[in-house]
């Protein structure tokens, strides 16, 4: 149902219950990608996907497998209701206030959860926000996700690097001069939230 340079997500049923869920297959970003790189950089999204689990506004994961051609998936709940950019997109779809504003409270619930938890997300943007068949909005996609504060840790840690989508950047992370240099992940998250919500409100982008 989706694809990118890292990534294709599936379709697939359960024989047992007929419940169909979602399963994101990880590729390497490139051949320059080591195989530890690789690892690292699944692990890290499943961990984080799994421990923000449990909340209304976060997709669902379910567990990290092997398929038969030995690649490593995720298996998540399946959002009939599809992201946020097609909605926007399609012809005649421009919401009324009321429910741009209903998603965009669904949104911020669900980046406080990740931020009460310690976790910034660093890609918000239409297309990493899914639907259920109810209209519940569900933030997805935590491939770039950093965990900025852990338990007993008193005050989070700034992010570096260059990460997510440009035209949901706040201004600090567009001020970066190098990869040592830092800003603030939660920050980061609630700017590119706003820009979401115009553009959900908007159709544009």
């Amino acid at each position: 149902i989706a694809s990118g340079a890292t990534a294709v997500i599936r379709l697939v049923k359960h024989p047992d219950t007929n419940v169909v869920l979602a399963v994101k297959e990880f590729k390497k970003k490139d051949k320059t990608e080591n195989e530890r790189d690789y690892m690292k950089r699944m692990q890290n999204e499943f961990i984080i996907s799994k421990t923000a689990s449990g909340h209304t506004n976060i997709v669902t994961t379910i567990d990290l497998v092997l398929d038969e051609q030995d690649h490593w998936c995720t298996v998540m709940e399946y959002c009939q209701g599809g992201d946020a950019f097609s909605l926007m997109t399609q012809e005649h779809s421009r919401m009324s206030l009321d429910d741009n504003l209903c998603l965009f409270k669904q949104l911020l619930r669900g980046i406080k959860h990740l931020h009460e938890l310690g976790i910034v997300h660093r890609d918000i943007k239409p297309e990493n926000l899914v639907l259920t068949a109810g209209g519940t909005l569900k933030i997805a996609d935590f491939g770039v996700a950093d965990v900025v504060q852990r338990p007993l840790e008193e005050k989070a840690r700034m992010c570096s690097k260059w990460c997510g989508s440009e035209p949901f950047w706040s201004p600090e992370v567009w001020e970066l001069t190098s990869d040592e240099s830092v800003y603030d992940g939660k920050a980061l998250d609630i700017w590119s939230a706003a820009i979401t919500f115009y553009c959900i409100r908007t159709n544009e982008l």
